[in-house]
């Protein structure tokens, strides 16, 4: 497929036909991400003095240690990954050795006769993902929690570290689960083993920060048991940040932890890890800080659940906070049961505000279940409400003004193509993804759109670059009050092994290709005009460039309807 990709226009029975196609030159896209350690990068977030916030993954040259499960003969991996005795001796792992292991110590369940070794704490923990900040001239990596091992001589990279947002005072949030550390153990009681035995043990579950200056400083949860439990979404440039806290143990996780964490065969806090693998551990809520620009707590300010739960209603009920915006108004979502006298219950779009958790819409006769994602400082808020049809949920992005109770949900590409909205700035712009494919498939592609809510204009990101683009868009995070854009765009590169190195296919000489995913940043373009892009030979699609009116509708009349997945 050529550089620009393309939405099919002729289905076999004739439902839609698109005269012209315009493309444009109104944004530049720009690589955020500069660094060669990880294989793929994503947009998070942008603040508005233009620092993207993002996420890289498939880190290469992964570190494994040598541990006696690796070595030895009779284990489950040396003949499996085919381990060398010059890997086990040094410790350096060719491309397939590494993929094989990570692959492996990553499963939390058994398949295909493997076990899940991710869900036993004696092996390694695989976690990989990391975040990093910067513009279109510079990124930089952050690290939160995570540490360099002496054996490894390298980071662990046990864990998830998420930094989620920033701001224009430069304060950076976000969470991450612990690393963990390799510990050694004497097992107690009649099932001991006689020799101490190596395990992995994190101290935490997930802990919330901000970053000020270079300096972590750590948003504790109210609980504090087993290391606490809390997350953090947002910032908004009054330093409000947005996330949720741990406020106790569930009922039956104390039970669980009684029974079966005697400190004989596993440490308290590893036992706690198992328990916390199998079930809710924490219950939560919502929660708002505000801090100063030296990351003193000014306020915090904990939100409920939207109902009182019944003697009935005893399940993991909870909510929250995604976004705040200056006026200390969060929005989210949170468990709403389904009548007053169930106990079964769906997550529905919530706003926190003034210690008063509140549903955005009391009537649950059209939705089945939402999310709100966003707030802008015009209390607008944007995120996608689904109906449950077909066996699956379909999802439709909405705006809603908190000021008049007004409800939009406009059309994307198509009348029933599922869309999200996840950002919108204070010009009441909003970007999200939405499908574009009109086809029979299970899965539909989708790419980033932007829609202007004041000139009702939509249109997809790709129509907005210039036409030899090697970007597709194909999802969008947020918008600043200049316009950037942060998004992940795919993009096809040389294919490179877990060592890093590009993969040569032996018939040809030339490197195998791959689509990756990169986060972008999109600029608009001063006096950036729409240009007309050359149309390309493809029976069955034409150009990506779709740009419709949000009125355009397309008849699916005869179709049989589409189960699609939510994402």
């Amino acid at each position: 497929m050529s550089n620009k990709y393309f939405v099919r226009s002729l289905i076999s029975l004739s439902l839609l036909t698109v005269v012209g196609q315009a493309n444009a030159a109104k944004y530049d896209i720009k690589e955020v991400y500069s660094g060669d350690k990880y294989r793929q990068s994503f947009a998070i977030d942008i603040d508005n003095q233009g620092t993207l916030i993002g996420a890289v993954r498939d880190s290469f040259n992964f570190p494994i240690y040598v541990e006696p499960y690796l070595t030895a003969e009779t284990g489950p991996f040396r003949s499996y990954c085919a381990l060398s005795d010059a890997e086990l001796t040094s410790g350096e792992f060719d491309s397939s050795s590494i993929g094989c292991l990570k692959l492996d110590l990553a499963r939390t369940t058994t398949s295909n006769n493997r076990v899940g070794y991710g869900a036993s704490p004696i092996y390694q923990k695989i976690g990989d993902y990391k975040s990093f900040f910067g513009t279109a001239d510079d990124s930089t990596l952050i690290n939160i929690f995570d540490f360099i091992d002496d054996d490894l001589g390298d980071f662990t990279n046990s864990n998830v570290e998420q930094i989620r947002a920033s701001n224009s005072n430069g304060i950076k949030v976000g969470h991450g689960t612990g690393p963990y550390s390799k510990i050694s153990f004497q097992q107690t009681g009649e099932f001991a083993a006689e020799s101490p035995v190596t395990m992995w043990q994190q101290d935490f579950l997930s802990r919330a920060v901000a970053i000020v200056d270079g300096n972590v400083i750590e948003l504790m949860s109210e609980e504090t048991r087993y290391g606490g439990y809390s997350t953090v979404y947002d910032i908004s440039d009054s330093n409000f940040i947005a996330g949720s806290e741990a406020i106790g143990l569930q009922v039956g996780v104390v039970t669980a932890l009684e029974e079966n964490c005697t400190g004989e065969l596993l440490p308290e806090q590893v036992c706690a890890w198992s328990v916390f693998r199998s079930s809710a551990f924490y219950n939560t809520r919502p929660v708002v800080w505000q801090i100063d620009n030296s990351g003193n707590i000014v306020s915090k300010t904990q939100y409920d659940l939207v109902f009182t739960p019944n003697e009935n209603q005893t399940g993991s009920y909870s909510s929250r906070a995604i976004a705040v915006n200056d006026l200390g108004i969060a929005v989210g979502y949170g468990h709403v049961p389904y009548s007053d006298s169930s106990a079964a219950a769906q997550d529905y779009p919530l706003v926190f505000q003034n210690g008063t958790t509140t549903e955005m819409l009391a009537d649950h006769e059209d939705y089945d279940r939402g999310y709100a994602l966003d707030i802008n400082e015009n209390n607008l808020i944007v995120g996608n409400l689904d109906t449950y049809f077909d066996s699956a949920y379909n999802s439709e992005f909405f705006i809603y003004d908190l000021n008049s109770g007004e409800l939009q949900t406009p059309t994307t590409f198509y009348s029933t193509a599922q869309s999200t909205a996840s950002g919108i700035n204070d010009e009441g712009v909003v970007v999200g993804q939405a499908e574009y494919e009109v086809t029979t498939n299970q899965t539909r592609r989708k790419h980033g759109f932007i829609y202007d809510s004041v000139k009702k204009e939509f249109f997809d990101l790709n129509d907005l670059t210039e036409c030899n683009s090697i970007y597709e868009i194909v999802s969008t995070s947020a918008i600043n009050n200049a316009g950037q854009i942060a998004a992940t765009a795919l993009k096809t590169v040389d294919t490179r092994d877990y060592k890093g190195e590009i993969v040569i296919d032996p018939s040809t000489g030339e490197a195998y290709q791959e689509q990756v995913a990169v986060a972008v940043l999109l600029s608009p373009i001063d006096g950036g005009e729409l240009e007309e892009c050359a149309t390309e030979d493809e029976p069955d699609y034409k150009r990506k460039g779709l740009s419709l009116p949000v009125s355009f509708t397309i008849l699916l009349s005869g179709l049989i309807a589409i189960r699609r997945k939510f994402l």
